[in-house]
């Protein structure tokens, strides 16, 4: 059953095991070890301001990392320093728990046992996405009660969202997109819990988190103008003055703040107020592609899918109608800033997002597409053996490919591809133009089920469990033999799983004698959490006050 808007402030203890069950569930699945590209700079700059309190560096202070400088990812500021391209938002996130590493180092007296050091900041740093996702897992709970489904109901969503979306393997990544998706989130809640009590407080937090997402990634100012328009519709006549007011004066005056930061810091960087960073390199191709290639690679394709990655997203298809006819204006709210986001990056070059599991610039979908999945849920007890039994395939389907994501490199398919493409596609693409082989390789890519990294990580997850020669069952064994490199997280004809307790032992030899009673101290509170979990589950049987 749906409750009452009124009833949500009862009950707030499962928000908390929410957030604690999923902060050491995703910890105890966490990555092997750092990982290269987007998120190895802003990593990067994260420990600069950590250590240094800047986010520019010199050329001087990196030393054998002069060769990186280029106009793609670097630029050199009015004030001689050279910055990334990308937002800085991620970065500020992830500088406190280097700093909170600089803290334990000196603590525990290992600054001068550099493995020491090197597995501490790691899996204090492994944390940082871990805890964002959990918050996020929690936040789409309180959410759901918000917006009146049940305890009970909002419980369920909430594990769905965290077990059987990218929701799970994107705690293992340092990208922007779980930190903008929880941004987001924030930003919609505190916006609903403005438009049921009229507390200037929600609204002041709804334009923080707003304004922080903005600093994150700047497309995410499409929220801007979102925001006002739904609490205008909403609000009584008798109240929209009132309402504009407040907009003006607390949603408005954080958002104004953070994004002045951001064009200071465009300022520093480039110049210019405007310039965001993406108009060099491969990003001056910017949104060059036809808008239904990038539908059509977002929703058919086999190799970027979003419902391939989170098959319980059909469910949230399946309950829309239900959830229109109870949430109009919620629903289309949800409608429209999932639209926009489709919309724009399927214009974008890189609308695929790579490297990455699954269409990453769609992960803030995830949480408005899992909210009408409560229809189904409050009507289980109804549904026909038939469907009950259609529910428990995509959920079945949910948890294996999120499995796939999470216990496999996400690099060790790509990889082990991109010296295929290399084969397949050559230099004659060249005389093309330069877009035409980015293009090309993105076609081949995401458009053959051959290529797809749902059928790449499951090849490589059986040689997880099984070792046999490794190339014989290659999804393009078809196109003949391709000499390959070595495969990071492969051992022979073994993939090893990117799991810290596996992978942590082969990186720094010895550190198994106290990783694994770690790994098992980890599994026990998190099972400690999931017990009380599903105790606290099982007492919702009963529907919290109907509707």
């Amino acid at each position: 059953m749906i409750v009452s808007p009124t009833a949500l402030t009862r009950k707030k203890t499962p928000a908390v095991y929410l957030f604690f069950f999923f902060l050491s569930f995703y910890l105890l699945t966490n990555a092997g070890g750092y990982k290269s590209g987007d998120e190895s700079f802003m990593r990067f700059i994260a420990k600069r301001i950590a250590d240094h309190g800047e986010a520019g560096i010199s050329v001087l202070n990196i030393g054998d990392k002069k060769n990186v400088f280029h106009n793609e990812e670097w630029i050199q500021g009015v004030d001689g320093k050279f910055y990334i391209k990308w937002g800085i938002g991620q970065s500020l996130i992830e500088a406190p728990f280097f700093f909170v590493s600089r803290i334990v180092t000196l603590v525990l007296k290992q600054g001068k046992n550099p493995m020491a050091v090197r597995i501490l900041e790691m899996l204090i740093l492994f944390a940082c996405p871990s805890a964002v996702s959990a918050l996020g897992v929690t936040m789409l709970f309180l959410l759901c009660q918000r917006i009146g489904y049940n305890n009970r109901t909002s419980l369920t969503l909430g594990l769905f969202y965290g077990l059987l979306t990218m929701a799970w393997p994107y705690s293992k990544s340092m990208m922007s997109e779980p930190t903008l998706t929880v941004a987001i989130l924030g930003s919609v809640y505190s916006m609903f819990c403005y438009s049921s009590q009229k507390e200037g407080r929600y609204l002041f937090l709804s334009g923080v988190c707003c304004g922080f997402a903005i600093i994150i990634k700047v497309v995410s100012a499409i929220l801007l103008p979102l925001v006002p328009i739904y609490l205008l519709v909403v609000s009584p006549r008798s109240g929209k003055i009132r309402t504009v007011q407040d907009i003006m004066i607390w949603f408005l005056f954080p958002v104004v703040l953070f994004c002045g930061a951001q064009l200071a810091y465009n300022e520093i960087r480039y110049g210019s107020w405007l310039s965001f960073g993406y108009s060099l390199g491969r990003d001056a191709f910017g949104f060059r592609t036809p808008l239904y290639v990038g539908l059509w690679g977002y929703f058919l394709s086999p190799g970027k899918s979003f419902f391939l990655y989170n098959p319980i997203a059909v469910l949230g298809l399946v309950g829309l109608g239900r959830f229109f006819s109870w949430r109009r204006a919620e629903t289309l709210f949800f409608l429209v800033l999932c639209g926009l986001f489709v919309f724009i990056h399927a214009k974008w070059w890189a609308w695929a997002g790579d490297w990455a599991w699954g269409p990453r610039f769609l992960l803030v979908l995830t949480p408005f597409l899992i909210l009408p999945c409560g229809m189904i849920v409050e009507n289980w007890p109804r549904a026909s053996p038939l469907t009950k039994t259609a529910i428990v395939i995509f959920m079945g389907l949910s948890f294996s490919v999120q499995v796939l994501g999470v216990f496999v490199h996400p690099f060790s398919f790509i990889h082990a591809r991109t010296v295929v493409l290399n084969h397949l596609v050559g230099q004659s693409l060249v005389n093309w133009g330069a877009y035409s082989r980015e293009y090309i390789e993105n076609a081949i890519v995401n458009f053959s089920p051959m290529f797809s990294h749902i059928v790449g990580n499951f090849w490589l997850f059986k040689h997880m469990l099984f070792s046999y020669d490794l190339w014989v069952d290659a999804p393009w064994t078809v196109l003949g033999n391709t000499p390959l490199p070595a495969i990071p997280m492969v051992l022979g004809n073994r993939t090893v799983p990117d799991w810290w307790p596996v992978a942590f032992p082969l990186l720094f030899p010895g550190s198994n004698l106290w990783i694994w009673p770690l790994a098992t101290a980890n599994a026990l509170v998190t099972a400690l959490f999931g017990f009380r979990l599903s105790r606290i589950l099982r007492s919702m049987r009963e529907p919290d006050t109907a509707v």
